[in-house]
């Protein structure tokens, strides 16, 4: 009876599992495009003097947290841990991409906090489950411990331009200034490395420099790197006062 029941289901099942692989065949390539790519965020590491254990899977949720608003679908890490993925590393890359693929994702990425002196720096290393896709890795660092949530938005939006191929700025100079130091010219633009590349946001950055008043010109130079766009603003300092001389005095008489 119990046999007959299972196949009597399997028959009425068997015309909708046959549908169900000709809607997926008929969906057109550019709609399953705009499907939101699937990440497995798995455990960080944590390389500090003090032990801070809880980070360990902490940032793992934060990262998937901020993954999560960007519109990507995320396992949820406790699944991940339960499971041998979780214990995949870097260097492993086949085996992450055969488990990852097992998992149904389209990324993995493993990530580390490493702590010298105050300053902290997040590492990311992004591996794609396609063979078609080179992986890459992330870094963003900090002044210190406090500013962990800060570094921990800049990375994840750093993330996000990289996996959906958004254009971005790889790094950011200043050239051409001698007295004006390099950190006080950064700290007037809203430009940063890891951000969406925008010509916009770089021409009011530019308005701004040169709105301090000490420059004679500025301008933009861009160029091509492996992480996006390599930005510098090239800077002409207004001539300084060096000497005061005055001519054609006489001595006055109190």
């Amino acid at each position: 009876m119990i046999q007959k029941t299972f196949s009597y289901f399997g028959r009425v099942l068997r015309p909708f599992s046959v549908l169900l692989l000709l809607l997926l065949f008929l969906i057109p390539p550019d709609v399953m495009a705009l499907l939101p790519e699937k990440i497995a965020v798995l455990p960080f590491k944590i390389y500090m003097l003090k032990p801070m254990d809880h980070l360990v899977l902490g940032l793992q949720e934060m990262l998937t947290a901020r993954l999560t608003k960007e519109g990507f679908d995320l396992i949820n890490p406790a699944t991940i841990n339960k499971g041998e993925l979780s214990k995949v590393k870097v260097s492993e890359l086949d085996v992450a991409r055969r488990m990852g693929k097992e998992k149904g994702v389209d990324w993995v990425i493993k990530g580390s906090l490493t702590q010298i002196g105050k300053k902290i720096s997040l590492d990311l290393a992004i591996i794609p489950i396609s063979t078609e896709k080179r992986p890459f890795s992330i870094f963003v660092v900090g002044d210190r411990i406090d500013k962990l949530d800060q570094v921990m938005e800049r990375v994840a939006a750093t993330a996000t331009n990289r996996i959906k191929g958004v254009v971005q700025i790889d790094s950011i100079s200043v050239e051409g200034n001698k007295r004006i130091e390099t950190d006080a010219i950064l700290a007037v633009i809203e430009s940063q490395k890891g951000a969406k590349y925008d010509q916009d946001t770089l021409n009011k950055d530019l308005r701004s420099i040169y709105q301090m008043g000490f420059f004679e010109d500025v301008q933009i130079d861009t160029k091509e790197s492996p992480g996006g766009k390599s930005v510098a603003f090239k800077v002409s300092e207004k001539p300084s006062i060096g000497k005061i001389t005055l001519l054609g005095t006489k001595k006055i008489d109190q």
